[in-house]
Formats: C-alpha cells, structure tokens, sequence
C-alpha cells in the first residue's frame, strides 16, 4: 500500500484492484491525468480496457500487448510499476530510466523494491539479502513460488525525441 497518488482523496489509495489485477505506481504520469482522477487510477483502467480488448489469446501476450500500448513511444513522464495477476500469481514490473530503483531478495523468498538504497541495511541485518539489477524498459515476470524467479518477459521503446538543429544559438 501507498498513501494517494498526487493528494487525491482516499479513492487513490495504492493498490488499485480489481478481481484480476492489482496494481501500484511510484511516480508521475502527466500523460494519464484526466480531470480529478490520479495519473495512476487512469493508467490503470486504460490497463483494463486495453487487457479486455486484446486479441491475443494468451493471458500473458494480453498482459504485454496492453502495457505496450500504454508505454511504447509515448512521453509518458516517470514510472516504476508492480501489476500483480490474481488469477496466476505472478508479478509484473517495469520502470523507466527516470525511475531510481533498488531491488532486493532476501532469503530467495521476500523481494523489496526501494526508491532509497537500502543496501547498507541489509548488509548490518540481512546479510545474505541479494542486490538486483533492475534494468529500464523491460517488462519482468516475477515468479513467487519456492523463490523468487525473475524473467524478461516484454521490452518497452521510449519515445524519441528530435533535436531542432535549427534554433538559433545566443
């Protein structure tokens, strides 16, 4: 849990859930914010919407091809994303490079996401906790069974950005 995405009411507190799907978000989505409603709370019905619409069969490809269209070549602001899927157990992540990020595996079982690096803590009290290397643009599919499994599952494309080479220099 999170306290509310950008002071919005109650209604925004992390996770946001349904029946299938529960979701939480650190960071700014400008490109998601519609009137009074969180930047996350959009996100996370287009999520939906998209899921439902996909032609893929596949419940997985459902997954990646509604992230995509919600990421790829957008300019989308900052993200770091945990989506859990009820109905497998599995965890979905993804982050961009605006996103600092730290992961951890504690005991092959427990994994902790930290905006901080929390490393030195873990090294004074959890000593056999692994460090993570996140990578940016990647969707992760996090098994949680016996212990933790990570695989790269989906890449993400970032928006490009053109260079006016004509503007004039002062």
């Amino acid at each position: 849990q999170r306290y509310t995405t950008s002071g919005k009411e109650e209604k925004y507190i992390h996770p946001f859930e349904n029946k299938s799907f529960s979701l939480v978000h650190n960071g700014v989505m400008p490109f998601y914010i519609e009137g009074e409603h969180s930047d996350t709370y959009v996100f996370f019905n287009k999520f939906l919407e998209g899921f439902n619409l996909s032609k893929h069969k596949q419940r997985e490809q459902k997954i990646i091809s509604s992230i995509k269209s919600l990421i790829d070549n957008k300019d989308v602001g900052y993200y770091s994303i945990a989506l859990f899927d009820k109905k497998t157990k599995r965890l979905y992540y993804f982050k961009n490079s605006s996103a600092l990020i730290n992961a951890y595996i504690y005991n092959k079982e427990s994994l902790f996401l930290s905006t901080k690096d929390i490393s030195e803590l873990f090294n004074l009290y959890l000593p056999e906790t692994k460090v993570l290397n996140i990578e940016d643009l990647k969707i992760y599919r996090i098994e949680t069974k016996k212990e933790i499994k990570m695989s790269i599952i989906g890449l993400l494309e970032e928006i490009k950005k053109e260079i006016n080479f004509n503007s004039t220099l002062g």
